[in-house]
Order: structure tokens, then sequence, then C-alpha cells
């Protein structure tokens, strides 16, 4: 879990960085699809900064969940 602030990018350019980002980020990257960058400019970017990042490991509760 992670708890932060949120920033809010609504920036065309921001947007456009972000898919370009995600497609490279794929297993298989692939460029990014002709209807993400045609409604680029209807969709925002949130961008979390984190503050306190929380994990656990279900190993050490003996299978008891």
């Amino acid at each position: 879990m992670i708890r932060g602030h949120c920033e809010i990018l609504d920036d065309l350019a921001a947007v456009k960085a972000a898919f370009a980002s995600r497609a490279e980020a794929q297993s298989n990257p692939s460029p990014v699809q002709p209807g993400a960058v045609a409604s680029a400019s209807k969709r925002v970017v949130l961008r979390i900064i984190p503050q306190k990042v929380v994990s656990w490991d279900h190993r050490k509760l003996g299978r008891q969940y």
C-alpha cells in the first residue's frame, strides 16, 4: 500500500509521455496505440508522490489467512 499525495497533470505533453512510458514498460514493447494518442487531450495523469509504503509477507502468517 502506498500513501502519499497525488498530482493531477493535465498537460498534453505529460499525458503523451506517460503513454510512451507505459508502452515501453510492457514485456513486448510496442508503439502507443493511435486511439490512445487521439484521446490524449481528454485524459490526465495521476502522479503519486509516496510518503509511506507498507508491505507484508503472507508467508509469515503460517498459511492461516
